[in-house]
């Protein structure tokens, strides 16, 4: 046989007691999710100046891709930025870097890249909603062992595919 536990007078369910708890703690959670998206957004700002100092720092580290979802008054976007360290070989002067995306994208992006450290140019191939492709070439082949530092930014048109 089951019976139902006994509540303190405290807890008794009365409707006025209810109203105002439900108000005041809906009161108390907007007020902390203000607050946390304003904490958030100032940590992040920091975090990416540490994260692009770490990335750059790190021997061991080859690249850096951070995805995100933006709305603005023409809808809602989805960025994919990316930071790589290319190593060129002695007499190497061309790479071709695939960077792929997991999931897909919802279309296929636009892309742009720039050197961020280092010399030559970028030429990209060929871009499609599951990953684009570059070719990073030096002005002339590496005498020595060579690194070079691109960024490379696809921009998307965003609906939940």
């Amino acid at each position: 046989m089951q019976t139902d536990p006994i509540k303190p007078e405290s807890e008794s369910e009365s409707p006025a007691c209810d109203g105002i708890r439900s108000a005041d703690i809906e009161a108390r959670l907007a007020a902390l999710s203000s607050k946390v998206e304003q904490e958030v957004a100032e940590e992040n700002h920091g975090n990416e100046i540490d994260l692009l100092e770490r990335f750059l720092s790190d021997d061991t580290q080859s690249q850096l891709l951070v995805r995100e979802i933006k709305q603005d008054s023409t809808g809602e976007t989805e960025t994919a930025t990316s930071l790589q360290k290319i190593r060129f070989a002695v007499q190497q002067q061309r790479h071709v870097l695939h960077l792929a995306f997991e999931p897909d994208l919802c279309q296929t992006p636009q892309v742009q890249a720039r050197i961020v450290i280092g010399g030559g140019r970028i030429k990209v191939t060929h871009a499609e909603k599951f990953g684009v492709r570059l070719e990073v070439i030096l002005p002339t082949p590496s005498d020595d062992l060579n690194e070079v530092v691109i960024e490379i930014v696809c921009t998307a048109s965003y609906n939940p595919c």
